[in-house]
């Protein structure tokens, strides 16, 4: 009887142990499947930022930022390879750079060129994404054939030149530049997808804002446009 008594003991405890290290990897695949980060992008307008100003960005819970390299007519952001090294200094973890580039805007040149251009201005250390603005602007784009083919192609030259490509834009303003929302290449479809839907969610709960260009599954979204903090203003971003 002692014999069976120690067996169901020794069993109970073996159970217990089971069971907790059980509640234990639930509760670790709990928290690992519900960490988010949240980040912010600055275009060539917010000028020079300090490494102050992204250290207290990083205080506030900001673990990545996005920031033009390349302004259209205007063509290289002459403040992001210093915002970059402030970016770094401060502690800011994840660095990516956007492109906004078109084919009627002055200056440009070819896709491939601008894609050197911006690779070649880099800080060093930089391992960051490069993203590709597709949006409307006033004198910017061609017809909406060439303009699609044109975003293929910037595409591919970012591609070409090292970077991992991810295309930025949002339902209304994928469909003013290339004529459509479902308008895409397959060139484009491999990209990732960063997409803008202002309804104070940083979630991908709206997944009809993010199906266009032929993009199924979106990587980030942009969900405010009205940050402001630390002495610049800022989109806020969030990605799962």
């Amino acid at each position: 009887l002692d014999g069976a008594v120690e067996s169901s003991i020794f069993f109970f405890f073996q159970i217990n142990k089971k069971m907790k290290l059980l509640q234990f990897l639930l509760c670790a695949l709990f928290l690992y499947s519900t960490i988010a980060y949240n980040g912010f992008d600055i275009s060539s307008y917010q000028g020079s930022v300090s490494v102050e100003e992204y250290k207290c960005m990083k205080e506030k819970g900001y673990t990545f930022q996005i920031i033009q390299a390349w302004a259209g007519g205007y063509t290289i952001n002459r403040y992001f390879n210093q915002n970059l090294k402030n970016a770094m200094a401060a502690g800011i973890p994840y660095n990516d750079v956007y492109v906004f580039a078109c084919n009627n805007c002055y200056a440009n040149g070819s896709p491939k060129a601008i894609a050197a251009a911006v690779r070649a201005a880099l800080p060093s250390g930089f391992s960051g994404m490069a993203w590709l603005d597709v949006e409307p602007c006033s004198g910017c784009w061609k017809d909406h054939a060439s303009n699609l083919q044109y975003v293929s192609d910037m595409v591919a030259a970012l591609k070409g030149a090292g970077f991992t490509t991810g295309v930025y834009s949002s339902l209304g303003s994928w469909a003013g530049v290339v004529g459509s929302e479902t308008a895409t290449t397959d060139e484009i479809k491999s990209a990732h997808c960063w997409y803008a839907h202002y309804d104070g969610h940083p979630s991908f709960s709206d997944s009809e804002f993010y199906r266009f260009g032929g993009f199924t599954k979106p990587d980030m979204k942009q969900w405010d446009d009205t940050g402001s903090g630390c002495g610049f203003i800022f989109d806020q971003n969030w990605y799962p």
